[in-house]
């Protein structure tokens, strides 16, 4: 029985978009999905998989952590410079 293609939705494409441009994220949600479908071939009991769905879920929880804070820290950045231009903001030397 062929399979037939389905168009991705707008949502869809918006949400793969995004996860382009943060690839640890993407890499996280892979894992998640490898576990879930039982992708390695090898059966484990529900306590195994749930074992190591948790510990995805909490890499995905620091990978959007530090992704989070990243991007505030730009946002944060770019906003200090347009409000104060010529200022500096960053450590200083020594």
């Amino acid at each position: 029985m062929a399979k037939k293609d389905i168009p991705f939705t707008e949502e869809e494409i918006a949400h793969m978009t995004k996860l382009r441009k943060r690839p640890e994220l993407l890499e996280r949600f892979a894992a998640i999905l490898e576990i879930s479908d039982g992708e390695n071939g090898e059966i484990k009991s529900a306590d195994e998989v749930e074992a190591l769905l948790i510990e995805e879920v909490r890499k995905l929880g620091n990978a959007s952590m530090g992704q989070w804070a990243k991007e505030t820290e730009a946002r944060a950045g770019a906003q200090h410079q347009k409000e104060n231009p010529g200022s500096y903001c960053g450590k200083k030397n020594g």
